[in-house]
């Protein structure tokens, strides 16, 4: 039998397509594993910003109030069993090497087509079940009509905002993202529609599917983005019912590596794994509010994002900009970034690899905050990066 390491890049070297899940060889497929989608109570979230944070805020929620709760995430920051975890305990190497090995010979034998996203989720509805829990909070991969979760029967759906993401996927609008999205809105389910959303169009979409409303309104004022999120959350136990003290734990439970503050040589940065033009421009409104007009931002981005975009974003708020990069294989190299911010006459500070750009800033006698943000795919590589230095990050869900 393969070995833990030896599945993950088996898994890993699979094509991220996204067929429909409307398909009918993938419903075979659930078929002959039992529907196992079917044998919990489901919350499915969407949105192109905050359903990580209202995923696991939901989740921390439902434990605490003593349900055993499944929480299938994506993407992961340090380890892939982040992605599938029963009241905060991570899905086993030796299940994910097992059930890995089960899944593509059943594909294959039934001689159908399967993605990254299908296995990974196929994964997440099975130890879900064998752990028999009586909740499953499933954060949509990727939009939500075609997404390879969105075969649940959830019994509250939630859609935390809309915004220009993964365009070349879901579309090239608001609106037409906001439909692709709307597919996890099902018949007679209720939905929790955020604030940063075209909530006209939602509520019509859920009005024709006869689904109940619970919006949170576009007046508000929140003081963060992981204010607006509680408040999106707060809203899902309008139906499914808990106990206040339940409730108040899970809206100040905290995501990590979402605004998370480390203290270290003289300076105060902020980790922040906010990754689209829509978070971006979200997390360092709310970082100037907090901190004021002198800050530090240093960007790293995957593959597939625009550069310029980023950057331009950035500029807005900030004089003092780096860009870096490690080895993993969806980071773009920080020499990319350079180009794009010398196109747009954008001066970057000292730049490079994340060890190098960490022990330059140390030794700058400034003490502005720095922000560390543009993708979750090289928060390990920053955590070491820390750790060489002598400062330790810790991660823990529980």
């Amino acid at each position: 039998m393969a070995t833990y390491e030896e599945t993950l890049k088996s898994l890993f070297s699979l094509k991220a397509i996204r067929h429909s899940t409307q398909d009918q060889e993938f419903k075979h497929i659930l078929e002959q594993l039992g529907n196992p989608h079917l044998a919990y109570k489901v919350i499915h979230i969407t949105g192109t910003s905050g359903k990580g944070t209202v995923s696991l805020k939901t989740a921390a929620t439902l434990i605490k109030n003593g349900h055993k709760t499944g929480l299938v995430i994506s993407p992961h920051i340090l380890s892939f069993r982040e992605r599938i975890s029963v009241n905060f305990e991570q899905i086993p190497e030796a299940y994910v090497v097992e059930k890995y090995s089960f899944l593509i010979q059943l594909f294959e034998k039934n001689q159908y087509p399967y993605a990254f996203e299908h296995i990974v989720c196929l994964l997440g509805f099975l130890y879900l079940r064998d752990c028999q829990v009586e909740y499953a909070v499933i954060e949509v991969g990727c939009g939500g009509k075609r997404d390879a979760s969105n075969v649940v029967d959830p019994v509250i759906s939630v859609i935390t905002s809309v915004g220009l993401d993964h365009m070349h996927l879901l579309g090239n609008t608001i609106d037409e993202i906001a439909t692709e999205k709307s597919g996890v809105i099902k018949p007679g389910k209720p939905v929790v529609i955020g604030p940063n959303t075209p909530q006209i169009l939602l509520r019509q979409i859920a009005d024709e599917k006869g689904s109940e409303v619970l919006v949170v309104e576009t007046n508000q004022e929140f003081k963060n983005y992981i204010e607006e999120n509680s408040k999106i959350t707060q809203r899902i136990f309008e139906i499914v019912k808990v106990s206040p003290e339940a409730l108040e734990f899970g809206l100040g439970f905290s995501q990590p590596f979402r605004l998370q503050k480390i203290e270290a040589f003289g300076k105060t940065f902020i980790l922040d794994v906010g990754h689209n033009p829509m978070a971006l421009n979200r997390v360092l409104s709310d970082f100037i509010r907090e901190f004021g007009n002198e800050i530090r931002v240093v960007l790293a981005m995957s593959k597939g994002k625009s550069p310029k975009e980023f950057l331009d974003i950035i500029g807005k708020y900030s004089r003092l900009i780096h860009v870096v990069s490690s080895d993993h294989i969806r980071i773009v190299h920080y020499s990319v970034l350079q180009e794009a911010a010398c196109e747009i006459g954008l001066e970057l500070g000292i730049s490079g690899e994340v060890y190098d750009v960490l022990q330059a800033i140390s030794q700058v006698k400034t003490d502005e905050p720095v922000l560390v943000i543009g993708t979750c795919f090289i928060i390990e590589t920053w955590v070491e990066a820390f750790r060489l230095m002598g400062v330790e990050i810790g991660f823990s869900l529980i």
